[in-house]
């Protein structure tokens, strides 16, 4: 699965200067001390920890026809301190070894060494004349199954594009949603982190901003739910 890193070890130090190369939505650094382990540090300012691991299932299969997956840890610092990596990455594996996976069963037809935990619906297809729209809103390369840039494309195909008369300020915000969830599992995402990007706007003492953003975060899962992407406990109802 993973190899070595020649990159420095992860430090507190190093996590505070880390930042995303320009030009890019998120960059991932890696750590020589920890196998597997990454931080994401995202253009918005975002570092978030994630540890991959090989999925037990599907059960009786050989090693290399499970997947490898990839388990959020948390944010840093706000949800998680070095500290914590290392006893949230001995969880994963005790789940792993008693033939759990912390993301749930792939889906059927995850197979391989595919990126972690990224298999949903089949993927959506976009014409020519949106491939450079989505790819300046959601942010540049392939957009993962099942991730939220997953759901994000396909709220913006299938449901803003066709319905909205004004559908700027929800691209505004889906842009921003990507830009900290793109390559994230869309049926892990939280509260936590959804209340994380609504305080980002109340930090600034933008109170309008931040309820436009907590009704247009609801209305991009609520419409997952109801195209059966995932299932009604995902809901997102992120309070004042």
């Amino acid at each position: 699965m993973g190899k070595r890193t020649s990159e420095p070890a992860l430090t507190d130090k190093r996590l505070r200067s880390l930042v995303c190369p320009e030009g890019k939505s998120f960059h991932d650094f890696r750590d020589s001390d920890r196998r597997n382990f990454f931080v994401r540090v995202y253009a918005t300012g975002p570092k978030v920890f994630f540890y991959r691991y090989r999925s037990p299932y599907p059960k009786g299969a050989p090693v290399a026809q499970r997947p490898v997956r990839t388990a959020r840890l948390g944010s840093y610092p706000e949800e998680m301190g070095l500290g914590g990596v290392k006893a949230a990455m001995a969880k994963v594996d005790a789940l792993v070894a008693a033939g759990a996976d912390p993301l749930g069963p792939p889906q059927e037809g995850q197979k391989g060494a595919t990126r972690p935990g990224r298999v949903g619906a089949p993927v959506v297809v976009d014409d020519g004349p949106r491939a450079a729209q989505l790819a300046a809103l959601l942010g540049p390369g392939p957009i993962l199954p099942g991730s939220f840039g997953d759901l994000a494309k396909r709220y913006l195909l299938q449901h803003v594009w066709p319905t909205f008369r004004r559908p700027r300020e929800m691209e505004a915000a889906l842009s921003q949603m990507c830009s900290a969830w793109r390559d994230e599992v869309a049926s892990s995402i939280r509260k936590g982190h959804a209340k994380a990007l609504v305080n980002h706007w109340k930090l600034r003492d933008k109170m309008t901003a931040a309820r436009r953003m907590r009704t247009y975060i609801g209305m991009v899962f609520n419409w997952g739910i109801g195209e059966d992407l995932f299932d009604e406990g995902k809901r997102l109802e992120v309070n004042p």
